[in-house]
């Protein structure tokens, strides 16, 4: 790695993930809870890893030569796909449950330690998706929190309403009185409909 001019931090963070990852178990379960959070690159990047792993390589290889650079370079893609993030959890959920490892070879010609379950035809969603997806769950729960503003401030009217008329009309609201002048012009309103018959 002295000959990519890798910094040391980079260099240790790669050798401690690279170790991780050479584990098939640890890988499977990382890749899982990557898909879990929808971080499908960061799965993809770690399966791709420990396929190639897994393949027989002729040897000698060159040191420095394309496998190696190869490796390092999708550990670095691995690195920046927040893998880190997923390695605590996945140790305490291997610690706490049996995790079983299968391979997927229907033949025995097939040598892909870890096949994709997307087709050809269809795009991996990415982090991007997920951002996307969260924003908008963000804005339709704002939307509905101002809703819930909203609705709260009608009740508390409406509960301000029934107070006060409860409060201004505690044996019930009174029945209408005409005024004298009213009173006249409905009973001389009854005489007319009573002389039309």
């Amino acid at each position: 790695m002295a000959k990519l001019q890798i910094s040391l931090n980079e260099q240790q963070r790669i050798t401690k993930t690279w170790r991780l990852l050479m584990d098939y178990c640890i890988a499977f379960v990382i890749a899982g809870l990557a898909c879990d959070q929808y971080n499908y690159h960061c799965a993809d990047l770690i399966e791709m890893f420990t396929n190639i792993a897994a393949l027989a390589w002729k040897s000698p290889d060159p040191a420095g030569g394309n496998l190696d650079q190869l490796a390092v370079d999708l550990m670095r893609r691995i690195l920046t796909a927040d893998v880190e993030c997923y390695v605590v959890p996945a140790l305490d959920a291997i610690k706490d449950t049996n995790v079983g490892i299968t391979k997927q070879q229907n033949k025995p010609e097939n040598l892909i330690m870890t096949n994709h379950w997307f087709q050809s035809t269809e795009s991996t969603p990415d982090r991007h998706r997920e951002t996307r997806c969260l924003m908008a769950a963000d804005n339709k729960s704002q939307e509905i929190w101002n809703l819930t503003g909203q609705i709260r401030t009608l009740l508390e009217s409406i509960q301000g309403d029934i107070e006060w008329t409860t409060d201004g009309y505690v044996n019930g609201i009174p029945i209408y009185q005409y005024t004298g002048e009213q009173l006249a012009k409905v009973n001389d309103a009854i005489s007319d409909l009573n002389l039309h018959r």
